[in-house]
């Protein structure tokens, strides 16, 4: 990534809201578990439930009464930690319990394997792709002003 950067727009930093984003540094890596005791006080997951429940409504956090232990702990990372991790960082040890990319295997859905060998159907995802680098570093607005080949248009009849 920096080297993409470097080549394509002449520097390591990155104008980006209104952070300058720092390539230039090695990536942190950091625990999800040490964010959430660092920011809050609350060691997951040591940490009983009620107390997670209490510490989202003293902090306006809104949650599914039903929600697992996981779920709540991942609100409060969304809603008080990720908003603060501008420079590049790796959350790692994050708990497979709420990991989009955690599941179970199933068995092979041949009509799906069958459209990838035409195209790529509709996806998303929170992982740096291509289509997101460059939208950072072209300082566009959108990802679509970046994309070569929407994958969802429609048809010309």
């Amino acid at each position: 990534i920096r080297f993409v950067a470097k080549e394509s727009i002449g520097k390591e930093s990155i104008p980006f809201d209104k952070e300058d984003i720092d390539l230039a540094k090695p990536f942190r890596k950091l625990k999800l578990t040490e964010l959430i005791k660092e920011k809050t006080g609350i060691d997951v997951p040591e940490a009983k439930r009620e107390e997670i429940v209490t510490y989202c409504q003293k902090n306006e956090i809104g949650f599914d009464e039903d929600a697992p232990y996981w779920k709540l702990v991942d609100e409060i990372f969304k809603h008080k930690i990720e908003p603060e991790l501008i420079q590049p960082t790796f959350v790692v040890e994050y708990p497979v319990e709420i990991s989009p990319l955690a599941i179970e295997t199933e068995s092979f859905d041949e009509d799906f394997l069958l459209a990838l060998e035409y195209g790529m159907p509709p996806a998303g995802g929170m992982g740096l792709g291509i289509d997101r680098l460059v939208t950072i570093l072209t300082g566009t607005n959108s990802i679509r002003e970046v994309i070569l080949f929407p994958l969802s248009r429609k048809r010309q009849k």
